[in-house]
């Protein structure tokens, strides 16, 4: 519902700018063998079948039949995927057979229980890659040109399995093929926020899959097909409900419900966790209190953790926010986070459960400086955390900005496990009606140097546990994905849940491999269309932060709905007044600087040493200040505005220029979304360059119009300093 008022706002906005009906135009298609049908439902589990004769011919003499010996669930789900896609990509049916009787054999496995994979004498190998890792190699085995997959347990030869058939949908040469890989992360996981009534917590893209009311009698199937593209991309971990938790969840009665998930998700190698209330004692159990030190309280737990238990013996752990945004929390009972976690860590111990804990707290009475709150509230706490405690960190130390710094929290506890968490859904990134790609902020804080150590402290590190020797790792992501038909609210929206499940498996993957990877497992391998949609993608984080964002002053939108601009609510974040803007955090301000590494906090403290994109968050400065040789902040401000408006317009263009290449409701539905972000980044644009028009009274020295007002978002008065 929230969706659909946004886009009748959205031609709302359209007429009211134009001032008359404007009519957009109409595409049709040619029949494209293979895609006429693509509605973005199969995410990156398409399988079309090649199209270029010669490499097609390649892939049939390279595989002619498929030996997969491992008769568990994980064994049959890799067996089922390979005999479906090979079919479908090489169109021809690729045989399941017992015995290794002619060249061109698949063979998948773990030594355990395929003597074929046993006779290699691979053992030390896969044992180097542990429990999760696999090798793809060409091979010969009795004379005969084999592939084999291979891996030291079932869950590792179904990613790679998944791994060998990424290779064939980007068309790759399978000549001389020789993989080993493994995950970087240990545990990956992705965190849907979905409610007990079905609805989705800054969700974008329907309802959720969950269809709660059905189970456990009736299971979505659509919940399958989200195992198998979550095991695609080697995610091995779902949190199924919102972190602003409901009792009902873990009550007795409702745990067959996610039971019948569970069950669906296993076969896929995706545990399911549980987001909990904190007060759940007091909610379900009739308890007078939460107190996490009280004996009634740690038993209460105790019972319950064995109760989710007895029902999903494979049970991940739990994920909390506490004392925050209404939540319940230890600090209700004088106790510390610390305290809390362990009193859950505790009940699930014997069971190898694991409690994920929100490093998100703002308490007003911490700082004056959001930004500074968590770090104050947790820092004292390094150390205390129980060993199956890992704390989870935000990106940046706000909220899921599209620009902050990384979150100092992150370098900063060499005594506790820290994971990370990224936003997928695009709360504040224009909610799936635009059009931008995360992969590359997300490589903006995973490559960034924390510098809390001398060697290996990038936050790609300390997450994955080397900085510091930690002996667990969290790659967590807020999901964007619902009940819509292609998942995520518009079709190139898939790429973030793509990326970000790549990059999760190994963060040291580059966003332009990445974006190659998915365009030609979702639209295909012609050459233009790759070139066309690269460019749109690889340059949509830029243009978003020009046209709705002051540089890097934080949410600058409504509180109410997170996408309308609100700088007038917002003064607080950007600090704008009549004399500049930004908020001055240095040593001479709120000294948030200080929470970094002294390497870090002496960079950002100097104006000069403070990248270009990050000055207003560390830094109060005039509006004439040069951000760059000649270029002013408040002429900076100007720019970006018209250039992202401009460059909006120029994705459109070359989304046309690219009609007939792919399906028309893919087209169709890129280009309508496209239209409503140019009305949107036009709104913006005269919303923004108005305001601080207003506030400065600087001209434009281009002579563009930036006192022109808009007549949809009203700007108040200017703030005195």
């Amino acid at each position: 519902m929230r969706r659909t008022r946004r886009l009748l706002s959205g031609i709302a906005i359209v007429l009211a700018m134009a001032g008359s009906l404007t009519i957009l135009p109409a595409y049709s298609q040619a029949a494209l063998p293979g895609h006429t049908d693509d509605d973005g439902s199969n995410l990156w589990l398409k399988y079309h079948a090649v199209g270029d004769a010669r490499l097609l011919a390649d892939y049939r003499s390279r595989i002619t039949q498929l030996i997969v010996q491992d008769a568990s669930p994980l064994g049959i789900s890799a067996r089922d995927e390979l005999n479906h896609a090979l079919s479908n990509l090489l169109a021809k049916n690729i045989h399941l057979v017992t015995a290794l009787t002619q060249s061109g054999t698949i063979v998948v496995g773990e030594p355990a229980t395929s003597p074929i994979i046993a006779k290699l004498g691979w053992d030390a190998e896969l044992k180097a890659l542990g429990d999760e890792g696999f090798i793809i190699r060409a091979t010969v085995i009795a004379r005969k040109n084999t592939i084999a997959i291979a891996s030291k347990t079932p869950r590792g030869a179904l990613y790679g399995t998944f791994a060998f058939l990424r290779l064939l949908q980007s068309r790759s040469s399978l000549a001389r093929l020789n993989i080993s890989d493994k995950p970087i992360n240990k545990l990956r996981q992705i965190q849907d926020w979905t409610n007990w009534d079905g609805s989705i917590e800054r969700g974008y893209a329907g309802p959720s899959i969950l269809q709660l009311d059905q189970l456990p009698n009736k299971v979505n199937p659509r919940i399958k097909r989200h195992a198998r593209a979550l095991a695609a991309l080697g995610i091995n971990g779902i949190t199924l409900n919102n972190v602003n938790a409901q009792a009902d969840w873990i009550m007795a009665a409702n745990l067959p419900k996610v039971r019948a998930i569970a069950n669906v998700y296993r076969d896929y190698g995706v545990k399911v966790y549980l987001a909990v209330r904190f007060d759940s004692p007091v909610a379900i159990g009739g308890l007078p209190g939460a107190d996490p030190l009280d004996a009634d309280v740690i038993g209460w737990w105790t019972e319950k953790a064995a109760e989710i238990y007895r029902e999903i013996p494979d049970f991940g752990g739990f994920l909390i926010k506490a004392d925050s945004e209404g939540q319940h929390g230890p600090s209700e009972y004088g106790r510390t986070h610390a305290q809390g976690a362990n009193m859950l860590a505790g009940a699930l111990k014997s069971h190898a459960g694991i409690v994920m804990w929100r490093a998100f707290v703002y308490d007003p009475t911490i700082d004056a400086d959001r930004a500074k709150r968590s770090y104050k509230f947790y820092k004292p706490l390094d150390g205390q955390f129980a060993d199956n405690v890992i704390l989870q960190v935000k990106s940046g130390p706000l909220d899921f900005q599209h620009r902050e710094p990384n979150h100092p929290l992150i370098g900063g506890m060499p005594k506790t496990r820290t994971g990370l968490e990224l936003q997928i859904t695009q709360e504040y990134t224009g909610q799936a009606t635009h059009l931008v790609w995360l992969v590359p902020q997300w490589k903006s804080y995973l490559d960034f140097d924390t510098k809390a150590t001398a060697l290996n402290a990038r936050v790609k590190d300390v997450v994955a546990g080397t900085t510091f020797g930690y002996d667990n790792s969290l790659f967590a992501g807020v999901s964007n994905m619902g009940d819509s038909t292609n998942w995520t609210g518009q079709t190139m929206a898939q790429a973030n849940q793509y990326g970000f499940g790549r990059l999760a498996w190994n963060p040291g993957l580059s966003a332009d491999a990445l974006a190659d990877e998915w365009i030609k497992i979702t639209y295909g391998s012609d050459p233009l269309l790759i070139a066309g949609i690269k460019s749109i993608l690889t340059g949509s984080w830029s243009t978003y932060e020009k046209y709705s964002m002051v540089g890097s002053t934080g949410e600058v939108r409504s509180h109410a709905n997170h996408f309308d601009p609100d700088m007038v609510a917002n003064q607080g974040n950007s600090m704008a007044d009549g004399s500049g803007v930004g908020y001055e955090r240095t040593r001479a301000g709120s000294d948030f600087v200080d929470q970094y590494s002294a390497a870090v906090s002496d960079m950002y403290n100097d104006r000069a040493t403070t990248p270009p994109e990050l000055l207003l968050w560390f830094h109060h400065v005039p509006y004439t200040y040069d951000v760059f040789p000649g270029k002013t902040v408040i002429q900076w401000i100007y720019d970006t505005h018209f250039d992202g408006e401009a460059e909006v317009q120029g994705m459109i263009d070359r989304w046309v220029s690219l009609n007939r290449k792919m399906s028309r409701v893919s087209f169709n539905d890129v280009l309508g979304n496209l239209q409503a972000q140019e009305a949107q980044a036009s709104i913006w644009r005269v919303y923004i360059n108005h305001y601080f028009w207003n506030l400065s009274g600087i001209a434009d020295d281009q002579g563009r119009n930036v006192s022109e007002q808009s007549k949809l978002l009203a700007v108040p008065p200017p703030i005195s300093n």
